[in-house]
């Protein structure tokens, strides 16, 4: 995760934008932080556990 978290880092002060930005999906039902887990195993192709 310190991996991933450096890696959103740079990406945000890079391009001065969230990599991954909220936007409500009735289709799916989730909140905000579901949402965004939703969004980094889409990207990544990685399935984020709770440990």
């Amino acid at each position: 995760v310190d991996i991933w978290m450096f890696g959103c880092l740079i990406f945000e002060l890079i391009t001065g934008g969230a990599l991954f930005k909220y936007v409500p999906c009735p289709k799916y039902g989730l909140d905000e932080p579901n949402f965004m887990l939703y969004q980094m195993i889409c990207y990544a192709s990685e399935d984020f556990r709770s440990q």
